[in-house]
């Protein structure tokens, strides 16, 4: 469980929903979609890191419930990395 520290803890105890998509074009499609049912896109881009870029948006629903879209390749690629550094110990 983490927490985007730019998005405030709600009401509900919630500070944002996180969902992985298959691609950057689909969080691209995500956001398109996002203000013609009621939503408001906060902050969208690109992280970039260990040679790799991803797209990422947050975005709310007509709740206001945050949501984050990204393919999470970067958490990914430093997990992979992790595990690897931790075999090549033992």
């Amino acid at each position: 469980l983490t927490q985007a520290r730019s998005l405030q803890v709600g009401t509900g105890g919630l500070n944002h929903l996180g969902l992985i998509v298959e691609s950057d074009h689909e969080v691209a499609n995500i956001v398109e979609r996002v203000p013609r049912n009621g939503g408001t896109v906060q902050k969208q881009g690109k992280r970039e890191g260990m040679g790799m870029s991803e797209a990422f948006a947050y975005v709310r629903d007509p709740d206001g419930y945050a949501i984050e879209l990204s393919t999470q390749s970067l958490l990914y690629a430093q997990m992979a990395e992790l595990d690897t550094e931790i075999v090549d110990k033992e």
